[in-house]
């Protein structure tokens, strides 16, 4: 390809993208951020809601031994 259609081409590109697109998104750091959140919460509805939505999580036991603490059971207890 010639240059000019090289950077013809580039041009295109960069009009159809002004901005770069973002990488995605880790999806480890946004269950880390949920656990985080439940953890200041330290409510029934937070820890519940973690559950339901990271049942297989790596922190999904942490988040179970938190609401036993709290002296609340769960279906999986």
């Amino acid at each position: 390809m010639p240059k000019a259609e090289a950077l013809s081409a580039e041009k295109v590109l960069e009009d159809m993208h002004p901005t770069p697109i973002p990488m995605p998104r880790d999806p480890q750091v946004a269950v880390n951020e949920e656990f985080e959140a439940a953890k200041q919460a330290n409510t029934k509805a937070a820890w519940e809601l973690f559950l339901r939505r990271h049942p297989d999580s790596t922190l999904a036991g942490a988040a179970r031994r938190e609401l036993h603490k709290l002296g609340l059971n769960t279906k999986d207890e």
